[in-house]
């Protein structure tokens, strides 16, 4: 049961960075935002794009911005535990059982 519980601990652990990674900008992209003006740490593609083609991403729309997709992925990943943890109780529970009939 513990190494049931360590293995789903390193699962769930392993997926949260990638759901709040941030990307460094490259030498490339530090050279382009001092070129045009932007800080360091305002660095990224979508600052380097929009100075250079003002108005590209004028938003025309009113649509709510699309939901951010870590969001819908957590009850995906959260059902994974649940049925990994149910799979191994289950397994548990029928050995357990097996071995009470066999010893009788």
């Amino acid at each position: 049961m513990k190494a049931a519980i360590a293995l789903l601990a390193v699962v769930t652990i392993s997926a949260v960075p990638f759901a709040f990674a941030q990307f460094q900008p490259t030498l490339v992209q530090l050279e382009e935002c001092a070129d045009i003006g932007i800080s360091a740490d305002e660095c990224t593609e979508e600052a380097i794009a929009s100075e250079r083609c003002i108005g590209c991403f004028i938003v025309t729309s009113n649509h709510p911005p699309a939901p951010d997709p870590n969001i819908a992925l957590t009850p995906i990943y959260a059902g994974i535990a649940i049925a990994f943890v149910a799979g191994v109780l289950y397994v548990r529970r029928t050995k357990d059982s097996r071995k009470a009939r066999q010893s009788q």
